[in-house]
């Protein structure tokens, strides 16, 4: 089974069109940041996460503990979109972060679950 990390760690080598023709190569600072966003999540409590690419050069980290569901989002900059859903439903999203601010919604909202 592939970890998060190793996920993370292999997005580096997507070249322009990896995805269909579709998908941008994804840059180095955007790849520092998601282990970034991993580290926050497992230092918070979070053990069940999973990260996925995206076409325009992000990347997408997520972690899950019961009904939650926390949901950060790396785009290239890099900024931070954060978002919590609870039972499938959005109960906070925050756009256009940075790292700081990203570390401390973390554990802000992971203190509360």
């Amino acid at each position: 089974m592939t970890t998060t990390l190793e996920k993370i760690q292999s997005y580096g080598r997507l070249k322009k069109g990896w995805h269909f023709g579709e998908g941008v190569s994804i840059q180095r600072g955007t790849l520092v940041a998601g282990r970034s966003a991993l580290t926050s999540l497992t230092n918070n409590g979070f053990d069940q996460t999973d990260a996925f690419p995206g076409l325009a050069g992000e990347i997408r980290v997520t972690g899950y503990r019961g009904s939650y569901y926390f949901e950060l989002t790396v785009v290239p900059g890099p900024e931070f979109e954060f978002t919590v859903e609870k039972d499938g439903k959005i109960t906070f999203r925050e756009e256009k972060i940075c790292l700081a601010r990203m570390k401390k919604l973390v554990k802000t909202y992971a203190n509360g679950i």
